[in-house]
């Protein structure tokens, strides 16, 4: 069995200046074919017309499609919107305090069949959204039966030629709630242009406008085609210009950015900040961590020593570690604070009172689910497989069960989660295995449910950290080499320098 080779992206280079800016505008969509609910409540009679030409855009620049108007190429502007304030926009064309158009929402994409061939490349983009550090949006991918209801529709539609798609902008601090795809004009493109395309409209669809507006238009003053005032609010981080590297500017339809630009990122978390997870430094170094379904937390230490089967195991007990004998590589807990664990040599030993039992079989890597459920990694190892074949314990004896990995957690319901030599993750769903999006060095799975990996993202520390949503991988402050989940919800992490920590 093998699986497609796949990575966390990188950080793109960063081009010297940025303005990224968002847009004070409100509005509703009533077209969508989807239950999603945009009801706005009147507050004003204002005319969205005079409302776009205070936000300083040119008369040239609006275009009447009918029933909504076109802005910039790609924003989208309902004519039945009813501005919900009493008073004049005054032209702002970004607000960094959120006052502004925002979202009070976590962004959850319901995926129109017509984009049923471009899943990939929206779970590409969602995942470019999730991996702004310190950013409190969410975004996800809706699946049915889920209780929080989709707030955004991604939709195919013919725009003509030139045009990759558009969104509408948020509407009464929720996001836009309907974004179209022209399949026609990006189906030849490449993947990474394609998710470019719809990375660039959901960013439209939290309240970001286009980088390089102001190429085009000045930052402050009265517009010559309409007399309307306006003001650009520049956001601190971003020194005023034009960025090249930025995902958000126009006219760049199939040639553009396809990372968010440092810029980018500084912009989202201005708008949507979030504080730097608080992690604990404990006293100790380690290679490895596990924690049990009581609260058990064990380690494997750094004096390892081949002929010695590994390195020492420790038990946190009273703040601190104290080692409990034996030597190992790899170690998993069981729901009853059991420690199992393997060694250098590969052999196999669980904790029995105060002594270690052998027990048959060979391994690399051992992972234990909360109901007690027992998955190996095996001694087997071959790159080109996906690593070595994965094992259960059943009736004292280990049987496989298909697949081949390099690393191994377990679910509290016992379904297995893997990490393979290309870096895919997979989980086991009956008798098959089903790959999920995104790329892993290793995988743990807290007795709460909460999976997390290490990524593939080269950071200082180790690589980055992540937390399945349902559908995606959430990105969050930190850095490792090995990942524990406790039964409150909470990560423990060992970084490169075998520094543990504990998330609080």
């Amino acid at each position: 069995m093998s699986f497609k080779k796949f990575q966390f992206r990188k950080g793109h280079p960063l081009s010297p200046i940025c303005l990224l800016t968002l847009f004070l505008v409100f509005n509703s969509c009533t077209k969508e074919k989807l239950s999603i609910n945009n009801v706005q409540e009147i507050k004003t009679d204002s005319s969205i017309l005079a409302y776009i030409k205070e936000l300083g855009y040119n008369d040239s620049d609006i275009k009447d499609l009918g029933e909504e108007y076109l802005v910039d190429g790609d924003i989208v502007f309902s004519k039945n919107t009813i501005i919900k304030n009493t008073t004049k926009a005054k032209g702002l064309k970004v607000s960094q305090y959120g006052t502004g158009s925002h979202t009070n929402e976590n962004v959850v994409i319901q995926i129109d069949p017509s984009m049923n061939n471009y899943i990939n490349e929206i779970y590409s983009a969602v995942t470019h959204w999730n991996n702004v550090l310190d950013c409190s949006l969410d975004f996800s991918v809706y699946s049915p039966g889920q209780t929080t209801p989709p707030n955004i529709i991604i939709t195919n539609a013919n725009l003509g030629s030139g045009v990759c798609g558009q969104s509408y902008f948020p509407v009464n601090n929720k996001p836009g709630s309907l974004i179209r795809i022209n399949i026609n004009e990006i189906s030849g493109l490449p993947f990474e242009q394609r998710q470019r395309t719809i990375t660039h409209e959901l960013g439209h669809a939290i309240g970001l406008r286009h980088t390089n507006w102001q190429g085009h238009e000045a930052t402050t003053g009265n517009d010559p085609s309409n007399g309307a005032y306006y003001d650009a609010i520049h956001i601190p981080g971003t020194p005023t210009g034009i960025d090249a590297s930025s995902l958000m500017n126009s006219g760049e339809c199939g040639t553009g950015a396809t990372y968010l630009s440092d810029y980018d990122k500084i912009a989202i978390r201005s708008l949507y900040f979030q504080p730097t997870p608080n992690w604990q430094q404990l006293s100790g170094g380690a290679r490895d961590i596990s924690i049990g379904a009581d609260g058990s937390v064990f380690i494997i230490g750094t004096d390892y020593n081949y002929n010695n089967g590994g390195a020492r195991i420790f038990k946190w007990a009273n703040n601190d570690w104290t080692p409990i004998g034996g030597y190992a590589i790899a170690i998993a807990v069981a729901p009853n604070g059991v420690p199992w664990v393997v060694n250098s040599f590969g052999s196999i030993f669980r904790r029995d009172g105060n002594v270690w039992t052998q027990v048959p079989g060979g391994a690399k890597d051992i992972g234990i689910g909360a109901d007690g459920s027992i998955f190996i990694i095996g001694t087997d190892y071959n790159y080109n497989n996906g690593g070595a074949r994965i094992f259960k314990w059943a009736n004292n004896d280990w049987t496989p069960i298909g697949g081949y990995a390099i690393a191994i957690a377990v679910a509290p319901n016992g379904v297995p989660w893997m990490v393979n030599s290309f870096g895919s993750i997979c989980r086991r769903d009956g008798n098959v295995w089903t790959q999920l999006f995104g790329g892993a060095k290793d995988i743990g799975i807290g007795a709460d449910g909460k999976v997390y990996i290490i990524g593939t993202d080269t950071l200082n520390g180790g690589y980055g950290t992540f937390t399945w949503t349902g559908n995606s991988w959430n990105k969050f402050s930190g850095a490792g080499i090995k990942i524990a989940g406790d039964l409150n919800g909470k990560p423990w992490l060992i970084n490169s320098y075998n520094v543990i920590f504990k998330y609080f």
